[in-house]
């Protein structure tokens, strides 16, 4: 599923940059690529750690598990819209608008879930 949720984010936030770039040039699409990105790898980065343990790892484990790994993909998102911010200051509203439709994906997802739990109950 986090693989699905980072590809799909990965496709909005190509054709974010794409739309940015129609508007507004090179600099905006890369700008706007780069939002998709600070998404891409949060997400990507959250899923590493969250998961790390296993399935079969205690319930306790994996809660602790999740918890670092939210705390910790908040530090990764800032860091990296801080670096976002001094590489395109004069072209932010990409950066955001691009990350802000990537996380649209999370809202889907659930969606995915909900279907794919109700085919495999039958």
């Amino acid at each position: 599923m986090a693989l699905r949720i980072c590809a799909w984010q990965l496709g909005i936030g190509l054709a974010g940059s794409l739309l940015w770039g129609l508007h507004g040039g090179v600099h905006a699409a890369v700008a706007g690529i780069s939002g998709g990105l600070i998404a891409v790898i949060s997400t990507f980065y959250f899923a590493l750690r969250a998961f790390a343990s296993g399935q079969d790892a205690a319930p306790e484990r994996l809660l602790g598990n999740l918890l670092r790994a939210e705390v910790m993909k908040w530090g990764v998102t800032l860091a990296l819209f801080m670096v976002a911010i001094v590489l395109f200051r004069d072209q932010f509203p990409p950066v955001i608008s691009v990350y802000a439709a990537c996380l649209l994906v999370y809202w889907f997802a659930l969606g995915w879930t909900a279907t794919d739990t109700g085919t495999r109950t039958g």
